[in-house]
C-alpha cells in the first residue's frame, strides 16, 4: 500500500505525459488539427482525464476521512483533473492545445536537456573521486543519451525554417514523450542510485 502511495503521483504524471505524446502522434499522424478526428482525440482524452481524476480523488479522500482529516488539499490534482476532463469533452479544444504545445516544446527540450546533462556531468565529476562511476554508469548514460536527444531535437525544431517541421515535428515529440512517460513509470519499480547522495556517505567514512 506505502508503495502505491508513494507512486501513485508518478503513474498519474506518466499516464498524462503518455495520452499527450499518444495525441501528439496521432495528431501528425493523421494531418488533422479539427475535424472528426480532432473532436474523437478530445473526447479520448477527457475520458482518460475524468478516470486518472477519479481515481486520484478516490485515493486521496479515503484515506482523510478515515483518518478524520480534511481532503481537500490532496484531493485537489484529482479534482482538477475531472475538470479538465469536462473541459475537453465539452469544449473539445485538445487540437488547440497540442498545437500550442508543440510550439513550446522545442525550447522546453534545449533547456531541460541541457540542464539534466550538466547536472549528469557534475555527479560524474563528483563521484569519480569516489570511485563510484562503474556502479552507476547505466542511470548516467542514460541520463546523458535523453539530454543530448531532447538538445538536437529542440534545436532541429526551432527557426523560421526548421529543420523538423509541421506533422513530422508533432509525431517525434509525442514519440520522445512516450519514451519520458515509460520512464517516469519505470523508476518507480527500478531503483535508481542517487549518486549524490553515495559520494557523500564515502567522504563522510574518510
Amino acid at each position: 500500500m506505502n508503495f502505491v502511495k508513494k507512486s501513485l503521483s508518478k503513474w498519474i504524471s506518466g499516464a498524462i505525459i503518455l495520452v499527450i505524446g499518444i495525441l501528439c502522434i496521432v495528431a501528425g499522424a493523421t494531418n488533422s488539427a479539427s475535424g472528426a478526428a480532432s473532436d474523437a482525440i478530445s473526447v479520448v482524452s477527457g475520458i482518460i482525464a475524468l478516470v486518472l481524476g477519479v481515481a486520484e480523488l478516490t485515493a486521496a479522500i479515503m484515506p482523510s476521512a478515515m483518518a478524520r482529516k480534511s481532503f481537500v488539499i490532496p484531493a485537489l490534482s484529482g479534482a482538477i483533473l475531472i475538470a479538465l476532463g469536462i473541459c475537453f469533452i465539452v469544449s473539445k479544444m485538445v487540437a488547440y492545445i497540442i498545437t500550442l504545445f508543440i510550439v513550446i516544446a522545442p525550447y522546453l527540450f534545449i533547456v531541460i536537456g541541457a540542464l539534466v546533462l550538466v547536472d549528469t556531468i557534475v555527479n560524474i565529476i563528483r563521484i569519480a573521486k569516489a570511485k563510484l562511476v562503474k556502479k552507476n554508469l547505466t542511470p548516467f548514460i542514460i541520463a546523458i543519451v535523453v539530454s543530448v536527444a531532447a538538445i538536437v531535437i529542440g534545436a532541429l525544431c526551432v527557426g523560421s525554417n526548421p529543420v523538423i517541421s509541421g506533422n513530422v515535428q508533432m509525431i517525434v515529440f509525442g514519440i520522445m514523450l512516450v519514451f519520458v512517460a515509460l520512464f517516469v513509470v519505470l523508476i518507480t519499480f527500478v531503483k535508481m542510485p542517487d549518486t549524490v547522495v553515495a559520494f557523500i556517505k564515502v567522504k563522510d567514512k574518510e
